[in-house]
């Protein structure tokens, strides 16, 4: 059901992505080089259709609060059943 367009390991990778590609949804990771925070309220400003779901493998609040009050729409802790990112996605 869902289309892999592109692949990114930098905050700069995932800001091409969502300017170039215009995707429904882009998937991140908290650890990615780069300010994450940062990028996912960029790129909820430039492209609100565009949904941010988190899928990482840090399990800090911290950060989760961070990335949803950022525009995150989304986050799931990598190690959980597939099945919340697949709920997540929808």
């Amino acid at each position: 059901d869902y289309v892999v367009v592109d692949r990114g390991e930098t905050v700069r990778d995932l800001l091409r992505i969502a300017d170039e590609k215009r995707v429904d949804v882009l998937i991140c990771e908290l650890s990615m080089a780069g300010d994450v925070h940062g990028a996912i309220a960029e790129i909820r400003e430039r492209h609100p259709q565009t949904l941010v779901i988190i899928y990482t493998g840090s399990p800090s609040t911290e950060l989760a609060v961070r990335a949803l009050n950022a525009g995150a729409k989304g986050f799931v802790l990598k190690g959980s059943p597939i099945d919340e990112l697949a709920d997540a996605l929808e």
